[in-house]
């Protein structure tokens, strides 16, 4: 099943927001799932991920913060049957 979350154009200050929000979630998420009993393996893939996602989401602030373009943005889950 696919699920179109956002498909549209929005305000460069109002897309990057919306990612700013999205890319917070995810990383209280990632961070919710590190508990006492998670081995260390699962910790480091975790902070890993985290670590991407910042570095990633740092890049495309970089790129847009200079634009005065919209922002297109198409978020989809693709969720399996």
């Amino acid at each position: 099943m696919k699920w179109s979350l956002i498909n549209g154009a929005l305000p460069n200050s109002q897309g990057m927001a919306l990612l700013d929000e999205l890319v917070r979630t995810q990383i209280r998420f990632l961070e919710k799932q590190i508990t006492v009993h998670s081995t260390e393996e699962d910790i480091k893939m975790r902070e890993k991920s985290i670590k991407q996602l910042q570095q990633e989401y740092s890049e495309i602030r970089k790129q847009h913060m200079q634009s005065s373009q919209p922002m297109n943005l198409e978020i989809i889950a693709h969720l399996n049957e």
